[in-house]
């Protein structure tokens, strides 16, 4: 039940079943957030315990069955507690899931039979070794909320990104434009220049022929002429 809520609601990157922590130990799954963080998933509940005392109808045999039950569930969180590893990564919580809606309902909720002295006992039990209980339901909800706010975190991360790019792009193009307008000057002053020595060699040639008398021309159309940048544009 627990890897197909995991299944159905996170992509395959974002959970592992099974994991396996440094000394060997395995919890039943863990959900992998941002920043190499994970959660600890541990699913194992005294079912049978709890069904003995559930269907028990004699008085005093499902009251002595219930706190069996309850020393069992408490054996339980302690089992899960130990899972809570910072060293290895994992948040300051571990999830413990039980099974079903109805289980949960009992001991959390209803306060059924004589488990109810002990419901509050067992709920601070819990939170005072880090151990979160839910119920499928629960599970499931968490699992979506948790999607939904990673998901905006991403989007927050990547809309973050996107203007410090654009950023960088605003200061690159106006360097840009900088060097560019640079070299515009610089052309249009080889332009000129180019256009100055063409009109002198003009003047050149007409010298020229003024001391031939027009025997020796120089054509001027020889040189091309360049047209000057439009730096306005």
């Amino acid at each position: 039940m627990l890897e197909s809520i995991l299944k159905n609601i996170l992509p395959s990157s974002m959970y592992k079943i099974q994991y396996q922590f440094k000394n060997g130990d395995i919890v039943d799954a863990v959900v992998l957030v941002e920043e190499n963080k994970i959660i600890p998933i541990d699913s194992k509940f005294p079912q049978d315990s709890y069904n003995k005392a559930a269907t028990e109808k004699n008085p005093i045999e499902k009251e002595r069955l219930e706190k069996v039950f309850i020393n069992a569930l408490k054996k339980q969180i302690d089992e899960a507690a130990k899972y809570v590893r910072l060293s290895e990564n994992t948040l300051s919580y571990v999830i413990m899931f039980i099974p079903a809606d109805g289980i949960y309902s009992d001991l959390f909720e209803n306060e059924v039979g004589s488990i109810k002295s002990y419901t509050r006992d067992l709920m601070t039990y819990a939170h005072e070794k880090s151990v979160i209980p839910v119920s499928p339901n629960m599970f499931y909800a968490q699992l979506k909320t948790m999607l939904h706010g990673l998901n905006m975190w991403k989007l927050d991360k990547k809309t973050t990104e996107v203007r410090r790019w654009v950023g960088d792009l605003g200061r690159h193009l106006s360097a840009y434009k900088e060097s560019f307008s640079k070299i515009g000057k610089y052309l249009d002053l080889s332009i000129k220049s180019y256009s100055d020595a063409r009109r002198d060699y003009g003047m050149i040639g007409k010298d020229i022929e003024r001391i031939t008398e027009g025997e020796t021309q120089i054509n001027t159309e020889e040189i091309e002429q360049v047209e000057r940048p439009m730096l306005d544009e």
